[in-house]
C-alpha cells in the first residue's frame, strides 16, 4: 500500500489515517479515493454477498 500511497501522491501526514476496507483476511478490497484491488467489481458475480456504496459529496461551495 505504501507504494500505491506514493504514486498516488498521498501526503505522507495522512497515510496513516487513510481508510482502507478489507476482508477478513486483511486482502485489501478498496483504498478510497484511490483505486479498488481486482478483488473488487463493480459488476454482480457469482458468490458475492455484501455491496460497496460509494457517495462522493461535492464539497465545493457555488459562488
Amino acid at each position: 500500500m505504501s507504494r500505491l500511497m506514493i504514486d498516488e501522491k498521498v501526503p505522507v501526514c495522512e497515510r496513516e489515517n487513510w481508510p482502507v476496507i478489507a476482508t477478513e483476511k486483511d486482502e485489501v478490497l478498496l483504498i478510497p479515493g484511490l483505486r479498488p484491488s481486482s478483488l473488487f467489481s463493480r459488476e454482480p458475480r457469482a458468490g458475492d454477498d455484501w455491496v460497496l456504496i460509494e457517495h462522493h459529496e461535492n464539497t465545493q461551495k457555488a459562488d
